[in-house]
């Protein structure tokens, strides 16, 4: 039995009698059975003991301890981490469960890299029985290999939870529990962060998180004053990085992340522990109050006040910050009840007398200029408002969850451009103006790719599928459409190693099924740039400051080539297979969809997005000229050029030869 466990796992559990039962059953019920499980009873008052006695009478693999006096929860874990017997440790908590084959996925992925740690992503529980997939590790970890943290610093955001992952036991015993905090999460992880080199990831949702439990930690109905302990966690983090040298380093996604956990858990502290628990958050941020290298760098400006506030001691900011309308508008709304059926409002500064019952309450194109849209119908938004309240609810309310609509819209903007600046300025800057004077080829996968012949001592660009095509060599690729290339990724990590640089393509609409995710990236020459999302609402447009901005879009990756190509400055441009129309790609292939009406879309706005392309030019790089090699849907848009392989296959195109020989004859390639 010694010799046959390979996962011991922990489960430490205080009064759970009523979800120990599943939670026990979900870990003796894995695929992988040669595990060990360690139940240990911190001092329960109900039926928890005998619960976990049977199941050792039960299954051999069960080992029953008992703490009868309680002790602190990281010391019952490290009390089963000294008797463990597998080279692996699991923790699950007592009122969770797990999918069957948790271990079995989590034990094959870190023994295929030799890793420290395995991690899976993880299913919410909430009160209402609603079940909430937590997506930020499929966001953040690569797929399809062992990655560490320093590589990876985005994963200081996520959760901080200790189950959901499989340990190497010689890790764990090195890193050991606090036996004294009372949220040991945090500074655990800040610790198995700094320690181990060498992680993997099961992006499947595999652990089940229970947060309908009041007595739970993580209860969302709580509001007492232990949870102000979560501050006094995050300070410990600070001390670990500072003992390991790393504080420098990670020091604004830490803030950041305690940022977004102490500001989500204001509300649920007892209002008379509030002013205690602010001023504990004080004691906590003293170390960026006069760092000067310190910029906020992840933060949007909500949560940036709110920092600065908390310095300067204005305890009562976050009252305007939570719960008044004001946040960006920062003017309130005010209701008096006036006689003869009529009220006044006072709304944005402006006063309006209102009958009440009337149908029309503030003028569509006032609301529409607030808040941005193009139109805006006043009395559709109400009703659909009212229909969701099940009531008619007031105008107040209305216009309080207009506003705060308004205000996540902003938030998300901020974040988004943070996100561009951050990633563009890691990319871009090195190429800007790099081919000044030069010719660039950029290759679109339309049929008439196939009649190209490479131009001599040009740069060329491809997207997509382009690669494909063995004639020509690429010097840069660029990907986006997960879908169509899904199958075609694994020859894109050998494709011209050293030779060809590939940018992967994101969009920032997040979980879009054009990802592709980080799994599948080659291990050289890869760039991630970010793709504006407005692919649905056709106002992208295109940006001179690619190290700063998005790529366009227009239903077409061929774009966000071309801007790049701009960005290099050259002198001319050549269009390859940009066929502009719904006629397939050169290899044969039909386009993804069938749909008529979405081809026409497609069309309509990819045609857009030239016009757009022309305009640009026009303003921004008057100097660079566009030829299309063997136009068709851009036929007249730019300059055209024929090739002759092109009109022999082609013989109803009239184009006169002594156009096309001239054009020949007197080009001259740059150098």
């Amino acid at each position: 039995m010694q010799n046959a466990v390979k996962i011991s796992v922990i489960c430490s559990a205080f009064n759970r009698a009523k979800y120990i039962n599943q939670c026990v059953e979900s870990i003796l019920n894995q695929s992988l059975k040669e595990i060990e499980l360690i139940l240990i009873d911190n001092g329960s008052s109900d039926a928890t003991g005998e619960i976990i006695d049977g199941f050792a009478e039960k299954d051999s693999r069960v080992l029953a301890i008992h703490n009868p006096q309680g002790t602190s929860y990281g010391k019952a874990l490290n009390q089963g981490i000294s008797l463990a017997k597998g080279d692996y440790i699991g923790i699950v908590e007592s009122d969770d469960w797990i999918d069957p084959t948790m271990y079995e996925k989590l034990y094959a992925k870190i023994s295929q890299y030799q890793a420290e740690v395995a991690m899976c992503s993880f299913t919410r529980i909430l009160v209402n029985g609603q079940r909430l997939n937590e997506h930020r590790l499929l966001e953040y970890a690569p797929k399809n290999r062992s990655f560490s943290i320093d590589a990876n610093p985005r994963m200081w955001y996520l959760h901080p939870c200790i189950w959901a992952k499989l340990y190497a036991k010689k890790l764990i015993k090195k890193i050991q529990f606090n036996e004294e905090e009372t949220y040991l999460d945090q500074p655990f992880i800040a610790r198995l962060f700094t320690e181990s080199l060498n992680f993997v990831c099961v992006p499947e949702y595999l652990y089940f998180y229970r947060q309908d439990n009041e007595s739970s930690s993580s209860a969302v109905t709580r509001h007492d004053k232990s949870l102000i302990g979560i501050v006094d966690a995050f300070s410990e983090v600070i001390k670990i990085l500072q003992e390991k040298g790393v504080y420098e380093k990670f020091k604004e996604h830490t803030y950041y992340h305690a940022t977004y956990v102490i500001r989500g858990w204001l509300d649920r502290i007892d209002k008379k522990y509030r002013l205690r628990y602010l001023k504990a958050a004080r004691c906590y941020y003293l170390n960026i109050l006069n760092d000067k290298e310190f910029c906020f760098k992840f933060f949007n400006k909500k949560e940036t006040m709110f920092v600065k506030n908390i310095l300067a001691r204005n305890w009562d900011s976050y009252k305007y910050d939570r719960y008044h309308v004001k946040r960006f508008l920062r003017i309130p709304f005010y209701k008096e009840v006036g006689k003869d059926n009529w009220d006044k409002i006072k709304v944005l500064g402006i006063t309006i007398k209102q009958k009440r019952r009337e149908r029309n309450f503030i003028s569509d194109e006032y609301l529409s200029g607030v808040f941005g849209r193009r139109k805006f119908d006043f009395y559709t938004e109400f009703r659909v408002f009212n229909v969701k309240f099940g009531k008619r609810i007031s105008l107040r309310r209305f216009l309080t969850c207009l506003v705060d609509r308004q205000n996540k819209d902003i938030r998300r903007e901020l974040q988004r451009a943070v996100a561009v600046y951050s990633l563009h300025q890691t990319v871009f800057p090195g190429f800007r103006n790099i081919y000044r004077g030069r010719d660039i080829v950029v290759c679109g996968a339309g049929p008439t790719l196939s009649a190209y012949s490479p131009l001599p001592k040009c740069i060329h660009i491809g997207v997509n599928r382009v690669f494909m095509n063995s004639r020509i060599p690429l010097d840069y690729l660029f990907l986006l459409d997960f879908p169509a290339m899904r199958n075609a990724l694994k020859s894109v990590a050998g494709y011209r190693i050293g030779k060809c640089k590939k940018f992967y393509g994101q969009l920032l609409e997040q979980n879009h099924p054009f990802f592709i995710p980080d799994g599948v990236l080659p291990e050289q020459d890869v760039y991630r740039y970010w793709v504006d999302d407005s692919t649905f609402t056709f106002d992208e447009d295109f940006h001179y400051d690619l190290a700063t901005q998005t790529l366009p879009c227009f239903f077409s990756i061929i774009f966000q080539a071309i801007s790049f190509a701009l960005w290099t400055h050259p002198k001319q441009i050549f269009l390859v297979g940009c066929d502009a129309n719904f006629n397939g790609h050169f290899d044969g292939t039909p386009m993804a969809s069938n749909d008529k009406h979405w081809q026409y879309l497609h069309h309509e706005r990819n045609y857009d997005g030239w016009n757009k392309l022309k305009k640009f030019l026009s303003v921004y790089y008057p100097d660079v000229k566009i030829i299309s090699i063997n136009p068709v849907g851009l036929k007249g848009m730019f300059s055209d050029m024929y090739t002759q392989e092109y009109l022999d296959k082609n013989p109803r195109i009239k184009v006169p030869l002594t156009s096309i020989m001239r054009c020949a004859a007197t080009h001259n390639f740059s150098k």
